[in-house]
């Protein structure tokens, strides 16, 4: 698993184009400090699952955010803990795959969480689990994309594709190049994915993923590297915001988000916290994560 090991803030709009125009706000901070959690949003609610603990206890543990009170909740605990898992959210229900387990390797078992009875249900198993994966959702169907195959992040190409209708998993055309960390999300009718690492090297590149022709093509490159973002695709836009940039050296507050209309990339404001390896979910919400090394933060926040 990979560490940034300086702490650092870059001011907006140094590597992209015009800034955005949204704010951050906090929000009530996570129930406890955590990294390496995830989430998605259903019925404008936050769920949070996961992650990893200040005493490195991996956690089943899941919370949601109720934006109307600015209040976190309890939920039932996960049948399987898990750090850095794929999450995403199919038709009012949170999917839950991949993320290390207490020996470091990846889940295969895919728990599904229904909001309206608090409880868990297990589906067909991942084929190949992965932690830290790239995760998007395209219809009733969830993608995860690369990750880190072992508990020392050996990455590769490989993409899956759940289709929850049907309970079924398929392997479909594979990352252009070894990826996990990247940032991805579904956007009329496409997979988008943008930045990640392979462990020697850092990525700025991104593509696309045309489920009808089952095949990856590039989009413009982003203004800098960057690696375990908040990510997320809100409003037709692929967004990460903070991470680690400059190679392994910069945990960084900036964030940027990538219009497919014009294949163009713009500077989002600066984060109120520099930090990485937090989960990211549409609403653009911002948790925990952490600011160098094994730090976990509680700190969440929110970009209107």
């Amino acid at each position: 698993m990979f560490l940034g090991n300086k702490k650092g803030t870059n001011a907006p709009g140094d590597n992209a184009g015009p800034p955005l125009d949204p704010t951050w706000s906090g929000i009530a901070p996570y129930p406890t400090g955590i990294m390496d959690n995830a989430g998605d949003v259903i019925d404008g609610k936050l769920y949070v699952v996961g992650g990893l603990d200040a005493s490195f206890n991996i956690l089943g543990t899941g919370y949601v955010y109720d934006p109307n009170t600015d209040t976190w909740t309890a939920i039932a605990n996960m049948p399987v803990p898990r750090e850095k898992p794929g999450v995403a959210a199919v038709d009012g229900k949170l999917y839950v795959s991949g993320g290390w387990d207490f020996s470091g390797n990846p889940v295969a078992q895919t728990d599904v969480y229904d909001p309206g009875t608090n409880s868990w249900s297990s589906v067909s198993p991942n084929p190949h689990p992965a932690a830290a994966p790239g995760t998007a959702v395209d219809g009733s169907t969830i993608y995860f994309v690369g990750g880190c195959q072992d508990g020392g992040c050996t990455t590769s190409t490989n993409v899956v594709a759940y289709d929850t209708s049907s309970d079924t998993w398929s392997s479909v055309a594979g990352y252009p190049h070894n990826n996990a960390w990247e940032g991805c999300g579904g956007i009329n009718g496409q997979i988008y994915c943008a930045g990640g690492t392979d462990g020697g090297a850092t990525f700025s590149d991104g593509f696309a993923y045309n489920p009808g022709s089952d095949s990856w093509s590039p989009i413009a490159d982003m203004p800098l590297d960057l690696w375990a973002s908040a990510a997320g695709a809100p409003n037709g836009l692929l967004v990460l915001s903070s991470g680690v940039t400059n190679g392994f050296s910069t945990v960084t507050n900036e964030g940027v988000a990538y219009d497919p209309g014009s294949d163009s990339w713009a500077a989002l404001p600066n984060a109120q916290f520099a930090r990485y390896r937090a989960a990211g979910a549409c609403g653009f919400y911002k948790v925990g994560g952490s600011s160098q090394g094994f730090s976990p933060s509680a700190d969440s926040e929110r970009l209107s």
